[in-house]
């Protein structure tokens, strides 16, 4: 399944990126607790390492979200 992962940047741009399956959805509530105490998120792409710091960053969007999400996620929400 491809899964887009779209960056908005502090300073009003933002990049989109889509990708494959990383790791099997039981492990994708550690890897997102693990990226957030992270001082970068790294997207390999077409051969080039992209690193980008998360002071730099004002959001991360995942979709689709994965089937199984960590603890603090607030599921069920709606945009209001």
């Amino acid at each position: 399944m491809k899964r887009t992962c779209t960056i908005a940047f502090n300073d009003g741009h933002s990049m989109k990126f889509a990708f494959g399956q990383q790791a099997d959805d039981s492990m994708v509530g550690r890897l997102v607790d693990d990226a957030l105490d992270r001082n970068s998120i790294s997207f390999e792409v077409e051969g080039q390492l992209l690193v980008f710091p998360m002071a730099n960053i004002r959001s991360i969007t995942v979709a689709p979200a994965p089937a199984k999400l960590p603890q603090s996620v607030i599921q069920g929400a709606s945009m209001a």
